[in-house]
């Protein structure tokens, strides 16, 4: 057949269009989206490695933590923003402008796309100073500090994006897969930790110390972004969100 999608009923249009069509569209900028931010703060982070030693063309992850990092340790948990809705189903057929909001393109226009440029390099600056400054005499540890850092930032940004109260109240089984999906990552993660002796030292990576210094790190690179959000949605823009989350 010619068509994509098959319909027994005109009436189902409605349906199709104002729903699964506004679904499939804000879904599928978000997902555009954070794969772009995890390009980019992988890419500062690397930047920033390479000038911290002379220009070294080395790279600060291996072979293994760059593909987990693509695949296993994040893939899931983004991926699982298809299944995320951001209104009531009878809200969208209740009032219609919802759906005409979007022919504003504010979703994925050039500016969304450099807000996310500019979150991306916050963040990876971020993570890459205070990984410096709060393990300066651990600096031979850089790899576990700045690559754990990276995945619970990601893994954060990722969460923040999910609307969990519509979830839970209208495809609870949605959530239930969302909130998997970042379990397996962290499980996935661990495994590697251990799986990987010459790239993490397991008595340091599970230091009390690690762990707070981690999430000061963490909270440094995320806790800006969220103020900020919550000042362009609550003081600056009441009627339209500022598309960072």
């Amino acid at each position: 057949m010619a068509a994509d999608f098959s319909i027994t009923k005109f009436s189902h249009c409605l349906r199709l269009i104002m729903w699964h069509g506004r679904n499939s569209y804000i879904r599928t900028c978000r997902l555009s989206q954070f794969i772009i931010h995890r390009g980019i703060v992988y890419s500062v982070v690397q930047t920033v490695f390479s000038l911290l030693f002379d220009g070294s063309t080395m790279s600060v992850f291996n072979g293994y933590l760059l593909m987990g990092y693509a695949t296993a340790f994040t893939m899931a948990p983004v991926f699982a923003l298809v299944l995320d809705e951001d209104h009531f189903e009878k809200d969208i057929n209740e009032f219609p402008q919802l759906y005409k909001e979007l022919l504003k393109s504010r979703q994925m226009n050039t500016r969304s796309f450099l807000q996310w440029v500019w979150i991306s390099f916050f963040q990876g600056g971020v993570m890459m100073y205070l990984a410096i400054e709060l393990f300066s005499e651990e600096l031979f540890q850089i790899v576990s500090i700045t690559f754990t850092s990276l995945l619970i930032t990601e893994l954060v940004i990722v969460a923040a994006g999910v609307h969990f109260r519509v979830l839970w109240e209208q495809r609870r089984l949605h959530l239930w897969l969302f909130l998997a999906a970042e379990a397996v990552s962290l499980v996935f993660f661990f495994s590697a930790v251990f799986l990987l002796p010459d790239t993490f030292d397991k008595k340091f990576f599970f230091s009390p110390q690690f762990g707070l210094k981690t999430l000061i790190i963490c909270a440094a690179s995320i806790g800006p972004i969220f103020v900020l959000w919550l000042f362009a949605k609550f003081v600056l823009f009441r009627t339209h969100r500022l598309q960072i989350f």
